[in-house]
């Protein structure tokens, strides 16, 4: 369906421009679609904005450059311990493949990770920190 704003037409409008949404627009741009990203606050970025654009994702070669021995396993009664079992199967997901969302990112966006080595756990106690 074409969505047509302004006298312009859109193939895909995405609303709201936290990480998740704009890498949906990046997509849909790179699938050749024409895209609109709208924001209702001043910001772009939603929650990945005042989070420092900090994200946890396991796996990512950045991660593994800098030694890290993070595993999906454990990440999973980490996740299960603060926030309790999934419900759904969203949190495997985004364990799973998070890792091919950063690589994507990283290829094919101006958009450059790297690890953070120092960041703080606050829950170390907890099953799979």
């Amino acid at each position: 369906m074409t969505i047509v704003k302004d006298d312009k037409e859109y193939d895909v409008i995405v609303v709201g421009s936290g990480g998740g949404a704009l890498l949906a627009a990046v997509r849909a741009h790179d699938l050749g679609l024409s895209v609109l990203v709208i924001e209702k606050s001043d910001q772009y970025g939603g929650t990945t904005a005042t989070s420092a654009g900090t994200i946890w994702v396991i796996g990512t070669r950045q991660a593994r450059e800098m030694g890290s021995t993070d595993n999906i396993d454990d990440a999973r009664r980490y996740l299960d311990a603060i926030i309790g079992p999934s419900t759904d199967d969203r949190r495997d997901i985004y364990l799973t493949t998070g890792k091919d969302v950063v690589e994507y990112l990283d290829s094919r966006t101006e958009v450059k990770f790297s690890a953070y080595t120092r960041h703080p756990d606050y829950l170390v106690n907890r099953p799979g920190s």
